[in-house]
């Protein structure tokens, strides 16, 4: 009787256990969606797992929302013009191209996520059931971490904004509300440029877990079994797939969101080396552009980096199955030693070429796209400075 009621009680602990780990699994996945669920509800979208559709107020809002976003995006861009016929100087150019720029990223913005809103709820949440627990808690903490940073720059350069400019001007309230409303949107755009990253972590996240498994089996490579292999095999192939789920979902935004971004950086600093703006308040903000136009970068580079070295390992691991030798007397990572057909083709076609970040069908991001970009702005800042 008393062993039958230590089982009892050690089966009540154990379950107790795995309905607590279940729960902080949970919570941390509901803590992420609860996150963006709010987040784009103040823009009259919906960010849900379900099918469901937008209510009557939240399209109503939306509906409110655009319109009101298109008109002060008119009158900007009218104002920026009649300025440029009035008197075309290069800096009244340079900000009629700038606000064009910012407001098409913005209206592409807007128009993805309203179609997409649901499909983006969808693909984080099947990502996030691949990765372990302590992975989840390094996706919030990061996603609290960044958001804070972006916060903080954001709040102090919209304060330049609303309390420097226009302090004599007759419509100086006019322009505060249209400041106000300017940031409400930039808020908006660069927060689904975090979202971006929020993929492309969740994506490295489920290669690092696959290769961990690998690891894994061939570490114990004796009981190594061809199912166990087709396993790996059909998990490299979903990650594969959530990746191209991922470019479907911001193919026509990463162009865009690069392309402005790289002009609003190019104008800022052409303002800043013909000493037309001082290294002001709302230069920072074009810092945290530069910043998180690389961490874009970096982390899109980082998907395809971690699908090529897991792609190698499972080839590895293949190969030892097929060939009947014991993949630990190579280096993991290497090439080395890959003799099967079948193998080479896995690699090949899966991790040197075609894998990875798609920038609206142009190139795929790697960290020589870092280089290059980085590249291509200090190019800039010393013709610049030459011809000054």
């Amino acid at each position: 009787m008393s062993l039958q009621t230590d089982r009892n009680l050690t089966k009540a602990i154990i379950m107790q256990l795995v309905h607590s780990l279940e729960s902080n699994v949970d919570n941390t996945t509901l803590k992420i969606n609860r996150f963006w669920r709010y987040f784009y509800k103040c823009y009259g979208l919906q960010f849900s797992n379900e099918n469901a559709n937008a209510t009557k107020a939240q399209k109503c809002y939306f509906t409110i929302f655009l319109a009101s976003f298109v008109l002060t995006n008119a009158l900007a861009t009218t104002q920026c013009l009649l300025d440029v016929i009035t008197n075309g100087a290069i800096e009244n150019i340079c900000i009629l191209i700038s606000t064009l720029a910012y407001w098409t990223q913005s209206f592409t913005c807007l128009v993805v996520l309203y179609k997409r809103q649901n499909q983006f709820s969808k693909c984080i949440n099947q990502l996030l059931k691949n990765i372990t627990v302590a992975h989840k808690k390094r996706v919030w903490k990061f996603l609290l971490l960044i958001m804070a940073a972006s916060t903080a720059v954001i709040v102090f350069s919209s304060t330049a904004d609303v309390v420097i400019d226009f302090p004599n001007d007759p419509l100086n309230f006019l322009w505060k509300i249209n400041s106000f409303y300017y940031w409400f949107t930039v808020i908006l755009t660069e927060t689904t440029k975090i979202l971006f990253l929020l993929f492309c972590i969740l994506l490295s996240f489920n290669f690092e877990c696959l290769m961990t498994d690998v690891e894994t089996s061939i570490a114990s490579f004796s009981s190594f079994t061809e199912k166990i292999m087709l396993n790996h095999h059909y998990n490299y192939y979903t990650n594969i797939h959530w990746i191209n789920e991922v470019n479907k979902l911001f193919d026509s935004l990463l162009g865009v969101w690069i392309a402005c971004d790289i002009v609003s950086v190019v104008v800022s600093l052409h303002f800043v080396i013909q000493n037309t703006i001082s290294l002001s308040l709302t230069t920072v903000y074009s810092l945290r552009t530069i910043w998180l136009l690389l961490l874009m970068y970096k982390y899109a580079a980082l998907v395809k980096e971690k699908a090529q070295l897991t792609a190698i390992a499972i080839t590895k691991l293949t190969d030892s199955q097929v060939n009947n030798y014991n993949p630990q007397v190579f280096n993991l990572t290497g090439q080395r030693n890959v003799n099967n057909w079948n193998c080479n083709l896995l690699i090949h076609d899966l991790s040197l070429s075609s894998v990875g970040i798609n920038v609206s069908g142009y190139f795929i991001m790697t960290k020589g796209s870092i280089l290059t970009l980085v590249g291509t702005l200090i190019t800039y800042a010393i013709v610049m400075f030459q011809t000054k």
